[in-house]
């Protein structure tokens, strides 16, 4: 059997991709000082994937405390303090960085901005929480990996990457199924993300729908199975012309094998007619029984012995179902020493090296080796 990762997620709405303007200076409300204890926290980003999750998440703890809210467009920083009863609000990241009260910086922006951030934030002593992807080349990724480890080994700040699919209680439960030998020998897994064409086609989403959003379903298989050694991928390119030219992974179907022989395939495709989430399934099939789950319904169904009728069982749990409370609390614990990252960003760069090698085979119609991260 592979060896499973050793350390133990929603597109960003898409924010302006103009440089920030200097800000006058922040709003400031009543009640600015952090609660005793607790950890100052400033989310950076309001769009919607800052509003649908981050900032009730953060809200919802009494071991932290919301104390800026940051974005570009001042009008939508001022709203999400106001909804959150955060006590200050700015347009510019600096202004966070020299809050000796802020300890922690949840990085919430489309992801061209997320390196220059992550790194100011680090120089700062800050911890951070940065939204997948965490970027979008791979050199990017690296240069923030390295200021991770860097920062870590000199006993600095600490950074995750925010994959909730990993604290999905749904994983959870695949997983435990997996390791703890429900299914027998785990021989495939497979991942299929299935999304409807309506999705925003923003100018983010439009230079990889694969690096947008498969990035939660290749390291959710990686997190089963460890690391895909080789891929052999085809794409169905879209006709639509996009500010970067034609997206060609609108549509891609992938095989993955791994260094034990074991193998796996990924399916994304932009052209599902299901209301939306749409598709999100992750199988695994063993040699005595299968199982499947959705982190994001929060559902996992698993058949042992299913060639004479089998036992068939189904667990759901949809309170914290998608994993971003839990993703939070897990952070929260690395802060303080108590966990290592998951994942951290060294694990976001084998992601996107899994990612690019897709691509790659796509475009050569070869079989291509994933080269270490």
């Amino acid at each position: 059997m592979g060896t499973a990762l050793s350390d133990p997620r929603r597109t960003p709405e898409p924010e302006p991709e103009s440089e920030p303007e200097p800000d006058p200076g922040p709003d400031v409300g009543a009640g600015a000082s952090p609660t005793a204890g607790a950890l100052g926290v400033a989310v950076v980003g309001t769009g919607r994937i800052a509003r649908k999750w981050h900032l009730s998440a953060w809200a919802a703890r009494s071991d932290a405390r919301l104390l800026w809210t940051v974005d570009v467009d001042r009008d939508s920083a001022r709203e999400a303090a106001a909804t959150w009863s955060v006590p200050r609000s700015a347009t510019d990241l600096a202004t966070v960085l020299d809050d000796p009260d802020v300890a922690v910086v949840d990085l919430c922006t489309p992801p061209e901005h997320h390196a220059p951030q992550l790194l100011a934030a680090l120089r700062a002593g800050k911890h951070v929480l940065v939204e997948k992807p965490a970027a979008w080349s791979l050199a990017e990724v690296r240069a923030m990996a390295e200021a991770a480890e860097e920062a870590e080994a000199a006993g600095g700040p600490v950074a995750m990457v925010a994959e909730n699919w990993l604290h999905s209680p749904a994983i959870a439960r695949l997983r435990r199924l997996v390791e703890g030998g429900a299914l027998g020998e785990p021989l495939v897994v497979a991942g299929t993300l299935e999304t409807g064409t309506a999705l925003p086609r923003t100018p983010q989403q439009q230079r990889s729908r694969l690096l947008n959003g498969g990035v939660h379903m290749v390291t959710t298989i990686r997190h089963l199975f460890g690391e895909p050694t080789h891929v052999g991928a085809f794409t169905l390119p879209d006709r639509a012309e996009g500010p970067t030219g034609p997206r060609t992974d609108l549509d891609i179907v992938a095989s993955l094998r791994f260094a034990d022989g074991r193998i796996g395939s990924f399916q994304q495709s932009g052209r599902s007619q299901r209301p939306r989430p749409g598709v999100r399934v992750v199988r695994v099939l063993g040699t005595e029984g299968m199982a499947e789950a959705d982190p994001i319904a929060g559902w996992a169904a698993w058949t042992e012995t299913a060639w004479d009728g089998g036992t068939h069982h189904r667990w759901q749990d949809t309170t914290g179902a998608a994993g971003q409370d839990a993703e939070i609390a897990h952070f929260l614990d690395v802060v303080r020493g108590r966990a290592t990252p998951l994942p951290t960003l060294r694990d976001q760069l084998r992601t996107h090296h899994v990612m690019e090698a897709m691509l790659t085979s796509a475009r050569s119609f070869e079989t291509v080796e994933i080269p270490a991260a």
